[in-house]
């Protein structure tokens, strides 16, 4: 039998709520960042109906900061400019993240919500993706482009903002290489979102264009890339997917139930969902594409 896992990035997913349904109350608490992300992850099972669901989150402060002093310093500038308002926003984010880690998802069933101190969510979901059992796949769901270098014939990502899959197929189309070169990308072009400073000038197409063997010797960016080859050698650990030091994850079967959910969701003025019909009366479902899953 054929076992697929979701892979949820958590504080991604829980981000794109923060934007969409964040302002959202119950009572005189905030709620919207857990509406909108089990409202998410509801739709995922929903579609994919998999074995299990995987919810991977960031935990303490990333073991990154000691290796590289400049990684995310936009952001950290940014919180020190921050107003009253903006300060409480991104302490509502953060403090219902913590809920939806530490408690709502496990009173559910959900027997996988993964985190590591040091570790971010994408070391996780690398970590898991690293060690997936024989003879069973994965779909990452997340925006994130880093998870590029974790495609394969068993991962494939799935876009939920433009409703895309991404296989490594896709990645040849797009830039001609595998999936395990695009670290390389990585390091070679840098990491705008993370503030990781890459070889000046060079983005990752031409980067992919150099590691493909497709860009002109007599290129500019060919010179770049080539002189710029410690920068490349330095960056490598730190967009490399899982971090060196990342554990690994066993994944156990979820318990979730219509009334462990219904009974969570409860306490923040969010409506149950029905039970699933019995076999014989299911509702038919849109098919879906999952890419490999033919």
């Amino acid at each position: 039998m054929h076992k697929l896992w979701v892979i949820v990035d958590g504080n991604n997913t829980a981000h794109r709520a923060s934007h969409t349904v964040g302002h959202l109350s119950y009572g005189e608490d905030r709620t919207g960042v857990v509406y909108g992300f089990l409202s998410q992850v509801r739709s995922f099972m929903d579609m994919f109906d998999p074995r299990g669901v995987v919810l991977a989150f960031d935990h303490g402060r990333s073991i990154r900061f000691k290796e590289y002093s400049k990684y995310k310093h936009k952001r950290i500038e940014a919180y020190a400019k921050m107003d009253e308002q903006q300060l409480f926003e991104r302490q509502e984010l953060r403090r219902q993240i913590e809920q939806l880690k530490k408690k709502t998802l496990k009173k559910m069933g959900f027997r996988n919500v993964l985190y590591a101190k040091g570790f971010e969510a994408d070391d996780v979901i690398g970590s898991v993706c690293q060690n997936l059992p024989k003879k069973q796949t994965a779909i990452i769901v997340s925006t994130d482009h880093d998870f590029y270098q974790l495609l394969s014939e068993r991962v494939t990502i799935y876009d939920p903002k433009m409703s895309e899959f991404y296989t490594s197929k896709h990645l040849a189309e797009e830039f001609g290489i595998e999936p395990s070169l695009w670290t390389d990308v990585k390091a070679i072009a840098g990491c705008y979102s993370d503030d990781i400073e890459g070889v000046e000038g060079v983005g990752e197409k031409s980067a992919a264009k150099y590691l493909a063997g497709k860009l002109k010797r007599t290129s500019q960016y060919f010179t770049r890339i080539t002189e710029g080859n410690r920068i490349w050698r330095r960056n490598l650990p730190l967009v490399v997917l899982p971090h060196a030091d990342t554990p690994k994850f066993k994944l156990r079967k979820d318990k979730v139930t219509t009334e462990k959910w219904n009974h969570a969701t409860s306490e923040f003025g969010i409506a149950g969902v029905k039970k699933r019909k019995k076999n014989g009366e299911k509702e038919k479902k849109k098919k879906v594409d999952k890419g490999f899953l033919v």
